[in-house]
Formats: C-alpha cells, structure tokens, sequence
C-alpha cells in the first residue's frame, strides 16, 4: 500500500534516502526493510531554529499490505497522466506578457504539446533591471521597459502590488 508520510524533519546536514527511511521507520514503528521509497511530494527548509535547520518533507512510501494503519495516513493514488495532446488546434495560441501568469500559461501549453507565440512588451530581465535602476536614480522612464513591463512582470521588482 503507498502512504504519504507528512511533516518529517530531517537535519539538513542528514538530507538523503537513508534518513528518511529511517525517520519513516522512526515514525511508523516498522523496520526500514519494510519500507520502499516511491516518491517525493515537498520539501521546504526550516529555519526556525538558529541553531539547527531542517528540511520538512512529504513523501510517499510502498508498505507491506498487512501494515495496520493506525494513524489513518493518507493513500497515496496515483494520477492517470491526461493524455498531452493538442486537442486539434491549427494555430498556436498567443500569450501576451511573460510575467508569472504568462510563465504558467507558457509551461501549460508546451505540456499539451502546443507551440505558445508569447509576446513580451519589455525587456529581459538583465537589460530590465539596468532600465529599473537608472528611472530610480535619474527619473528617465523608458516606457517599455520599467517596473510593470518587461520578462518577469511587475512581481520582478515589488509584490505586484503598484
């Protein structure tokens, strides 16, 4: 049966396959030859603690069938992958602005198979952020790159929020 095991803190310097079967054996009380890695689902950086950092992690794990889920953890089912296909379409679909909706959209439609025309009002980030310093520091606005346009988007520079 596959399990996603949730919340397991593992010491940075102790990252790797064997401590997390060991935390996993840790936590479910079975022996680490019980346990099969299938797959990883998270992994942040705790950094709560100044002394010791920790990755949290989620992964799912192959048990035997006759392990008694006492702690009622999730069944990991796996997803059909849906079939990536164009769906027909003759043209290639047009994204306006690479920012991070048109990133996703980019990504999306390259996943279907399709070929996205994105067009980019500004700059690339390099020549953006040389366009952003010098309207800081001498007020010369460059309509067509600046804060809001250019590869990135508004969210290069701020929160989004201008």
């Amino acid at each position: 049966m596959d399990l996603i095991i949730s919340n397991l803190r593992i010491p940075v310097e102790k990252d790797g396959m064997d401590e997390y079967l060991r935390a996993t054996s840790q936590k479910l009380k079975i022996s680490e030859d019980d346990i099969q890695f299938n797959k990883m689902l998270g992994k942040s950086l705790d950094a709560g603690n100044k002394e010791q950092f920790y990755y949290k992690i989620s992964i799912v794990v192959t048990l035997p069938e006759d392990f008694d889920n006492t702690e009622d953890l999730p069944v990991y089912i796996k997803k059909k992958e849906a079939a990536r296909r164009s769906a027909g379409i003759s043209k290639r679909p047009v994204i306006i602005g690479f920012g991070p909706a048109g990133m996703f959209a980019a990504l999306e439609l390259i996943d279907h198979g399709l070929k996205p025309l994105i067009f980019e009002r500004g700059k690339k980030i390099e020549e953006r952020t040389v366009d952003v310093r010098k309207f800081i520091k001498e007020r010369t606005l460059d309509t067509g790159s600046n804060i809001q346009f250019g590869e990135g988007g508004a969210g290069s520079y701020s929160d989004g929020k201008l």
